[in-house]
């Protein structure tokens, strides 16, 4: 039987520019500490891209993280965004950087 949680994980949204020619948008996703490692995190983008590209048509989804951020960057990784390093540590959310492109857009 699954556990019940009485109080919220976390949170995963995802931002579009509220233009209808914009292409691209940004994954965003916080997990509480108590709830992590639960696969919550992955579960959201998957859900995030899934939407985006059926229904939004989005073409292209970023999602940013920190060099210490491990678990953010798994999550890119499992969802099937290419993960990369950005030699530039300023400003620290955009240290590591997620893409992935809709398959047939």
């Amino acid at each position: 039987m699954p556990r019940r949680v009485r109080a919220a994980a976390g949170f995963a949204y995802a931002l579009r520019t509220i233009a209808l020619h914009y292409t691209r948008a940004r994954l965003f996703w916080a997990i509480a500490p108590q709830h992590q490692r639960c696969g919550y995190a992955t579960e959201a983008a998957r859900a995030m891209i899934d939407h985006a590209f059926g229904q939004l048509r989005i073409k292209r989804l970023i999602a940013t993280t920190e060099y210490t951020n491990l678990a953010s960057q798994a999550v890119m990784a499992k969802v099937g965004m290419r993960v990369e390093r950005n030699p530039l540590s300023t400003p620290p959310w955009l240290e590591i950087v997620g893409v992935i492109e809709h398959p047939s857009l």
